[in-house]
């Protein structure tokens, strides 16, 4: 999602509260006016006050449902027709809702023709609402604001109509950047036209080409964090839950990376910020502790630096140093002696081979960092990693640039979300799965998140830490 189409949506959250508000006190004035009196008495009435605070209520409650229908996660260029539904089916949810409270208290709120009226004046004045915020953005659109940037690859007939039909609908939030044959483009070539012209989205539209060809311009898209579209003809087994979008007069498919977009984003952000500053705030006597540890056994420095592949490139990843300094890879610390060593362990005493590889009994390691990684004490510098912003507390583990050279095509999507301070994979397992195992593991949350499942994984490592303090 574009933060334009983020922006808007955020908008919405107070703009479909004001609504809801609205609704409730017109339904009131509707209800007592001398017209509907005279054809039913009024036999409840309530004060201003009382209104405010049971509409109040009712309304936060509303946006939450609101917000699991996905009426602040669908983009611009998504169809109305399908929004209106959500609005509906949300609306009357939230009516189920009144009226089960009505029920169960009879004293919360009793006049059925103002639930009744304010449910069909929600319905309303939400779609009111949103036609008119849709018509702001349609207009900016016009004069080529917040468009999606597409590059559109295909030699089809369909391609070509693609692009006619989104010059001809200059307000359906598109913006053709570049079309290209796929015989011209090269994956180096479309990862300068990104960089260059910053491109959003990547509209595949050609029924010739062969599913090796079509998987790698889906893999491309998920490493460059792009929306992957294509044409409903080009349906193959790598799509998962596709969703149909038929605002531009061609029905287009988008490939959904990851749930962890918009709403989800900015929650998952959220909780990072919190989660960064109650880490470093209640570890902080750890903190010392266990500098005052590595000073007394080996010295300065006490933080271990390093580069580290994110989702938005290199970042500066810290950790508590737990090996022999004259061990530890990287130029500031052992350098090409350290490496060295490394790779003979590897060859050695190598307990999981691929990419990323682990060495068994380590023996670069102190005996004060043997029970700094048993704890995972080590990995607590990491929160500022997270309060920054360069990881998240869940998701996959960050590695080294020399390691992610290595990745294979399909391990490449674990780079589609930042990386985490814990994850499924770790709390599943830890250093004992094999790689490919990781990596399954990884897609899956990438590609099923939700805050439940994070709460899951960050219960499971609570209790895998606690099962290692036993083991001491």
């Amino acid at each position: 999602m574009k933060r334009t189409e983020l922006f808007f949506s955020i908008f919405l959250v107070p703009l479909d509260f004001t609504a809801l508000l609205l609704a409730a006190f017109v339904a009131q004035k509707i209800r007592f006016l001398d017209v509907v009196e005279g054809f039913r008495p009024a036999v409840y009435t309530t004060t201003t006050e009382n209104l405010a605070f049971y509409a109040c209520v009712v309304a936060a409650v509303w946006i939450f449902l609101f917000a699991l229908a996905g009426l602040y996660s669908r983009r611009i260029t998504d169809s109305f027709y399908n929004q209106f539904l959500r609005i509906v089916a949300a609306c009357s949810a939230g009516l189920v809702f009144v009226i089960f409270v009505v029920f169960l208290h009879r004293d919360f709120f009793s006049s059925r023709f103002i639930i009744l009226a304010a449910w069909f004046l929600a319905i309303c004045f939400v779609t009111v609402l949103r036609i008119a915020i849709r018509k702001v953005q349609h207009l900016l659109f016009r004069y080529g604001i917040a468009a999606r940037r597409v590059a559109i690859i295909g030699t089809s007939g369909t391609a070509e109509e693609l692009v006619a039909q989104i010059k001809l609908h200059v307000d359906s939030g598109y913006r053709v950047v570049v079309a290209l044959p796929p015989t011209e483009v090269s994956l180096l070539t479309l990862r300068e036209l990104v960089n260059k012209r910053a491109i959003d989205e990547l509209i595949y539209a050609d029924a010739r080409a062969s599913s090796e060809e079509r998987a790698l311009f889906l893999e491309f898209s998920e490493s460059n964090h792009l929306t992957f579209r294509y044409t409903p003809d080009l349906l193959h087994s790598a799509v998962r839950r596709p969703v149909v979008n038929v605002e531009i007069g061609i029905p287009l498919v988008e490939v959904p990376v990851t749930k962890i977009e918009g709403w989800g984003r900015i929650f998952k952000r959220a909780i990072d910020v919190v989660a960064g500053v109650c880490g470093l705030l209640f570890f902080s006597p750890l903190f010392v502790f266990v500098a005052v540890g590595i000073f007394f056994e080996t010295g300065r420095p006490i933080i271990y630096v390093s580069e580290r592949v994110g989702r938005g490139g290199l970042f500066t990843f810290y950790k508590f140093r737990s090996m022999y300094l004259k061990d530890s890879t990287g130029e500031q610390y052992g350098g090409a002696a350290a490496q060295q060593l490394h790779d003979e362990l590897v060859a050695t005493s190598g307990s999981r081979g691929g990419p990323v590889p682990k060495v068994a009994n380590d023996p670069r390691v102190t005996p004060f960092g043997v029970w700094l990684r048993r704890l995972s004490l080590d990995e607590l510098p990491q929160f500022w990693n997270i309060l920054k912003g360069d990881m998240s507390l869940i998701g996959p583990r960050p590695h080294l640039p020399w390691e992610v050279s290595r990745y294979e095509k399909h391990h490449r999507k674990v780079l589609a979300i930042k990386p985490g301070l814990t994850g499924l994979s770790q709390v599943s397992g830890r250093s004992d799965l094999d790689f490919e195992e990781e990596v399954r593991l990884d897609r899956y949350y990438i590609e099923e998140w939700s805050p439940f499942l994070d709460m899951l994984i960050v219960l499971r490592t609570i209790s895998a830490i606690f099962r290692s303090r036993r083991a001491l």
